[in-house]
């Protein structure tokens, strides 16, 4: 951790299923950054949530309970809902909240993109402010050319109004799918982040100097 601080001035994301984990490492992250995740499950918003209190840090929430996952739009809703309310209490703002809505493999429910669009969608009514986020790979278990996958899910979820997803910088493809959604979507004036990416040669065919 104090390498990777040292090296770059990028926000760390403290990523751990184990909340007590990142109660552990938290005191050591020098700047404001993302933590990865909190839920309904156990008491994790009891033990992140004040952490984070008073300062800039943000939070991926994970749309789930003791439970587990679920399988409808509005218990993944009303779960948003008490993970917001309890973040009131410790003075945490929706825009510092990131829901996570939890994709599903579209190898075993082939509504799963459209579960998540209307999640989002309802998410934002309630609460225009927050952030949604999502890792997208999941989308594609299971199924053959899951890149090509991916990459159609992006744009869609892009188009439904999804802020981020965990994906791999360093994977051309998806960046370049990022870039061209972007400029299709009206969100690119003129293209001129496009057309830089592909100048600097981070997207499209790698360019090899003659």
């Amino acid at each position: 951790m104090d390498i990777v601080q040292n090296a770059v001035d990028t926000p760390l994301c403290i990523d751990s299923p184990n909340p007590l984990v990142i109660e552990k490492v938290f005191p050591y992250a020098k700047r404001p950054g993302l933590i990865n995740s909190v839920s309904e499950e156990g008491g994790k918003c009891e033990i992140i949530y004040p952490i984070i209190k008073g300062t800039k840090w943000e939070v991926i929430a994970l749309t789930c309970d003791n439970r587990g996952i679920p399988k409808d739009i509005q218990t993944r809703v009303d779960i948003t809902k008490v993970m917001v309310e309890k973040a009131k209490m410790y003075d945490i703002t929706p825009d510092r909240i990131h829901i996570d809505p939890l994709v599903m493999a579209l190898s075993a429910d082939n509504q799963s993109l459209l579960n998540f669009v209307q999640t989002l969608k309802e998410v934002k009514t309630l609460y225009p402010t927050i952030k949604v986020t999502s890792g997208l790979s999941n989308i594609s278990f299971g199924m053959p050319l899951r890149k090509v996958v991916n990459q159609h899910f992006l744009t869609l979820a892009i188009d439904a109004g999804m802020d981020s997803a965990i994906l791999d910088p360093c994977n051309r493809d998806m960046v370049t799918t990022l870039y061209v959604t972007d400029a299709l979507l009206g969100k690119d004036r003129f293209c001129r982040n496009y057309l830089n990416a592909y100048r600097k040669n981070k997207i499209g065919p790698v360019k090899v100097d003659a």
